[in-house]
C-alpha cells in the first residue's frame, strides 16, 4: 500500500485513481487508437471498466491463475504492470469492442472478457504481451503533467468566490469530519483506559491468587519432599532387614538341606542292610528248608515242633551238617532264625524312628522360620501403610514356600515315614 504506492488511490477525492485514468487514456490513443476513437463516439470513459483493475488488481472478474501472474508481474515491476495489462487486454480484445455499442461494451467488460480467459494458455499470451509492450516512465510523467496542468486551467477558469466557496465548504466537511474522528478516538481512548484498568485489577488478582497458590504448592512439596525422604529411609531399612533375614533363611534352608542329605543317606544306609540281612535270612532259611525236607524225621520232628507248646519246644532233635561240621539242633537253627528276625526288626524300628525324628524336625524348623518371620513382619509393619503390610505379607509368603517345597519334597520322594502304630 505504501511502497507501490496503491494507498494514494483510496484517498480522499481519488485523485490519484483520476490521474491513472488520465494516463490509460493517453497511452489507449498512443498504442490503440482506433478502440479510443470507438469509445469516444460511443460515450465510454476509463473509469468505466478500469476502476476494478487499479483497485483490485484484476482480482475481482478475472480467473485466479490469471491473477497469479499478474500479482508476480505487479511485484517485481511496480504500478506499470496495471498499465501494460490493461492495453494488453483492450488490444487483445479490438475486434469485439469495435462491433459492440455502450451497453454491449460494458457488459463486455463485466462478463465476457473475464472467461475468455479461464483456461492457462490464453492467460499466459496475454500475459507474453503485456510484457512486449515498452511503455517508457518519461511519458507517464508526462501525462501526469498534463493532467495537473489541465486540473490548474479548471481551477483559473473558474469564478474566485465560487472556488472559495468549494473550497471553505470542502474545508469544513473535512474539519467535521476530523472533529467526528476525534470525538471517536477520545471514546475509544477513554474505553481503551477503564477497559485495561479492568484488565490490570484483573490480572492484580490472578497474580495473587497465583503466588498464594504457588506458597501453598511449595509448602506440600517441601512436606512431600520429607515424607518421601522419611519412606526412603524406612524402605532402606526394610531392605536390609529383608536381606538379612533372607540370608538367615539362606542358611536355615542349606542346614535343612544338609540335613535332608543326611537323612536320605541314613535312610539309603538301613535300606541297603535291610536287603542285606533278608537277603541272607532267605539265604539261611532256604538252606534249614533244604535240610529238612532231605530228612523224613527231621521233617515229622519240625512240624511237631510247631505245633507244640513253648513248654515242650526243648527237644533234642538233631540234624547233621552236611559239611561235617557240629550237629545242629533244631531249636538252635530256629533261634538263630528267630534271632535274625528280630535284627531285622529292630533295624526297621530304628529306620522308622529315624525317619519320624527327621520330619519332626523339620516340621519344627518350618514352624519356627514361620513364628520368626511373621513376628518379624508384624512388628515390622505394626504402624506402616497397608500397601507396606501387604508388600511384607507377600515377602513372607515367598520366603517360605522353599520349606513347604522341601517338606513335600522330603516325605515323597520314595521313603514315606513309617508311623511307630504300623510296626
Amino acid at each position: 500500500m505504501f511502497d507501490y504506492g496503491l494507498r494514494d488511490l483510496f484517498k480522499l477525492g481519488f485523485d490519484a485513481l483520476h490521474l491513472r485514468f488520465y494516463q490509460l487514456e493517453r497511452l489507449l490513443q498512443d498504442y490503440c487508437h482506433e478502440v479510443a476513437t470507438h469509445f469516444s463516439a460511443i460515450g465510454i470513459e476509463s473509469h468505466m471498466f478500469a476502476s476494478q483493475w487499479f483497485l483490485t488488481l484484476f482480482t475481482a472478474k478475472f480467473p485466479l491463475q490469471m491473477v497469479f501472474f499478474i500479482v508476480d508481474l505487479f511485484l517485481a515491476e511496480g504500478v506499470n504492470t496495471i498499465f501494460h495489462i490493461s492495453l494488453a487486454l483492450l488490444q487483445d480484445s479490438k475486434k469485439e469492442l469495435l462491433q459492440l455499442d455502450f451497453e454491449g461494451v460494458l457488459k463486455y467488460f463485466r462478463v465476457a472478457l473475464p472467461r475468455r480467459y479461464r483456461t492457462e494458455s490464453n492467460a499466459k499470451d496475454l500475459i507474453h504481451n503485456a510484457v512486449k509492450l515498452k511503455i517508457s516512465h518519461k511519458r507517464l510523467l508526462q501525462y501526469e503533467k498534463e493532467y495537473h496542468s489541465m486540473k490548474q486551467r479548471e481551477l483559473e477558469s473558474q469564478d474566485p468566490l465560487e472556488r472559495l466557496e468549494r473550497e471553505n465548504l470542502r474545508l469544513r466537511e473535512t474539519i467535521m469530519r476530523l472533529e467526528h474522528e476525534n470525538d471517536d478516538l477520545a471514546h475509544e481512548l477513554v474505553t481503551s483506559k477503564i477497559e485495561l484498568r479492568n484488565k490490570l485489577d484483573s490480572t492484580e488478582d490472578q497474580l495473587e491468587s497465583a503466588l498464594s497458590s504457588v506458597e501453598r504448592k511449595t509448602a506440600e512439596c517441601s512436606e512431600l519432599e520429607e515424607q518421601s525422604k522419611i519412606l526412603r529411609e524406612e524402605s532402606e531399612m526394610v531392605k536390609d532387614r529383608c536381606r538379612r533375614e533372607m540370608t538367615r533363611l539362606e542358611s536355615e534352608l542349606n542346614r535343612s538341606k544338609a540335613l535332608s542329605a543326611d537323612y536320605k543317606k541314613i535312610v539309603s544306609d538301613h535300606s541297603k542292610r535291610i536287603d542285606e540281612l533278608q537277603k541272607k535270612y532267605d539265604e539261611e532259611k532256604k538252606l534249614v528248608t533244604n535240610r529238612v525236607s532231605d530228612c523224613d524225621q527231621c521233617s515229622t520232628a519240625l512240624s511237631d515242633w510247631l505245633v507244640e507248646s513253648p513248654r515242650k519246644r526243648n527237644g533234642v532233635a538233631t540234624l547233621d551238617s552236611p559239611d561235617g561240621g557240629p550237629t545242629l539242633t533244631i531249636v538252635d537253627i530256629m533261634g538263630q532264625l528267630e534271632e535274625k528276625t528280630r535284627e531285622i526288626h529292630v533295624i526297621e524300628m530304628e529306620l522308622a524312628e529315624t525317619k519320624l525324628a527327621l520330619v519332626q524336625a523339620l516340621c519344627h524348623n518350618q514352624e519356627l522360620v514361620g513364628h520368626q518371620m511373621s513376628a518379624s513382619v508384624s512388628s515390622e509393619t505394626a504402624n506402616k501403610p497397608a500397601w507396606f503390610k501387604k508388600t511384607m505379607n507377600h515377602l513372607s509368603e515367598k520366603v517360605g514356600t522353599p520349606f513347604k517345597n522341601s517338606q513335600n519334597h522330603n516325605t515323597t520322594n520314595g521313603h514315606t515315614p513309617v508311623p511307630m502304630t504300623d510296626h
